[in-house]
């Protein structure tokens, strides 16, 4: 079951929808890899990535959100962090 990018997702900061849009594509990566019996060899790049990503994307929309003066900043930013 792929997903496929929509409009209707974009929040308007580019960087931010090429973000999401990647973790679309990688998603999509894995789900291939395992229905061809292939999902094992392309664990751990799935996992590594989104280690890599979940710090970068939550950093970069915390920063954009502080920016733009977002509303729920502090609510956003506590869900993110767990504190």
């Amino acid at each position: 079951m792929a997903l496929t990018w929509d409009k209707i997702l974009e929040i308007g900061n580019p960087n931010i929808d090429n973000q999401h849009k990647k973790l679309i594509e990688m998603f999509n990566v894995l789900i291939n890899a395992c229905s061809s019996g292939k999902g094992q060899a392309k664990l751990e790049d799935s996992f590594n990535f989104l280690i890599e990503y979940s710090i970068q994307h939550f950093s970069d929309e915390e920063a954009w959100q502080y920016n733009i003066g977002y509303p729920e900043y502090q609510k956003h930013k506590k869900s993110v962090y767990l504190t």
